[in-house]
């Protein structure tokens, strides 16, 4: 038989284990037999989630997950009651974050020592020591051990402190803020720019190509084929909570895709089907949203409609007249850039053009153009296959013997 509330609150008084009846350990609610059972269940709980790529503590998908949220709640809510951010019990120091236990342990953590000398002690970051770090000599193979080159303590040769080496080579002296030498920033600059920047390009495209043709090759909604137009979308939203919870973004979000086997909950979609389906999801979400944000959402298509109204309702590329769909667009390109000189985003960047009686260097494109010249050298693909309608078109005529004649008198 279970024991009863009642009998455990009495047991846990009395010092004893709530379960066995047993003497408890020191300021525990059970006895070391029944906490090592607990510690070798949790660890086989964590093993299987590891395996399943859940999360370690709610043992949810990584996409429903919300264990972050609720961290970044209870850390703000102790923030505001100046309470220790790691116990939750005690109060926190003046000007700090932690009561006196949880500094002092925090601090012994981070204690460590030299894997050299064994004698000075070192951050995590910092494996050796500063005196270990210029005493080593330049023959080869007597080189740090942070990048696992073996060191031998015999060989090694006392160099002045003053001497700062670079990282790389270990042979050259360093400038005050820098970590390689110059020679070495050359070698770096000639290999990744000049020689293997087309390689990361064709591999980072393979491995898309790799991941739009498991999923289907097309558009989920309207059946889109061309590569540039399309993304990978989240079946039940959020997919930038995901991606943050993973660290992956671009590149290395398609590599997480396929070591983890191409997961069941994802599709492609275009730009114009992502969005509208965000703008969906934000409509089923209004009732749960503060006043505020809905009066700043109201004020945000009032500007839009004015700017539509003055550059007009259409996409200057494929035509396209959906209200949801359209965006502003750089002529020129370095709209990133723009906007970071003038400081303004959202609202605050329509009220910029509205104020600046909307400037021409300006216009309106739909999202899947928009990125579409984003990705393809400024040049939207739709307009890459009407100039070779028009070229094939006038080799035709030139191949035929067709000349315009103005009109008979």
């Amino acid at each position: 038989m279970s024991a009863t509330k009642k009998t455990i609150q009495e047991r846990i008084k009395n010092g004893l284990c709530a379960r066995c009846r047993e003497f408890a350990v020191g300021g525990k609610k059970s006895c070391q037999f029944h906490l090592e059972k607990a510690t070798l269940r949790g660890k086989l709980k964590r093993e299987k989630r590891k395996q399943q790529s859940l999360c370690l503590a709610c043992g949810r998908s990584p996409i429903l997950c919300r264990c972050k949220d609720r961290a970044r709640k209870r850390r703000q809510y102790r923030l505001s009651n100046n309470i220790c951010v790691s116990c939750g019990k005690n109060n926190a120091i003046n000007n700090l974050t932690r009561c006196l236990d949880c500094k002092n342990k925090h601090n012994k953590l981070k204690i460590r020592f030299c894997k050299i000398c064994f004698k000075e002690k070192v951050s995590n970051k910092k494996q050796i020591c500063l005196s270990c770090r210029y005493d080593i000599s330049d023959k080869k193979g007597l080189l740090l051990s942070i990048r696992g080159i073996k060191i031998d303590k015999e060989t090694i040769k006392k160099r002045n402190l003053t001497d700062i080496l670079c990282n790389r080579c270990h042979k050259n002296n360093v400038n005050e803020g820098y970590k390689r030498c110059s020679d070495c920033n050359i070698k770096t600059k000639e290999r990744y720019y000049l020689k293997d920047r087309s390689n990361v390009k064709q591999n980072k495209s393979k491995i898309k190509e790799m991941v739009f043709s498991h999923y289907g090759n097309k558009c989920n909604i309207c059946g889109e084929n061309d590569i540039i137009f399309l993304t990978i979308d989240h079946l039940f939203g959020n997919g930038r909570r995901h991606r943050k919870s993973i660290g992956k973004n671009s590149s290395a979000f398609y590599y997480w895709i396929i070591k983890n086997n191409f997961p069941h909950e994802f599709q492609i979609l275009c730009y114009n089907c992502n969005i509208k389906k965000y703008r969906e999801e934000l409509k089923l979400k209004s009732k749960c949203i503060a006043k505020y944000s809905i009066s700043k959402r109201n004020e945000l298509i009032k500007f839009k409609n004015m700017i539509l109204n003055h550059y007009g309702k259409y996409c200057a590329c494929c035509g396209i007249r959906d209200y949801d769909v359209l965006c502003i667009d750089h002529i020129n390109n370095g709209g990133n850039k723009h906007r970071k000189s003038i400081r303004k985003q959202g609202i605050e960047f329509y009220r910029w053009i509205i104020n600046n009686k909307y400037p021409s260097f300006l216009r309106i494109m739909c999202y899947s153009c928009n990125n579409g010249r984003r990705l393809n050298n400024s040049v939207c693909p739709h307009q890459q296959s009407n100039n070779k309608i028009l070229e094939s078109e006038k080799q035709n005529d030139a191949t035929t013997g067709i000349i315009s004649i103005g009109p008979l008198t």
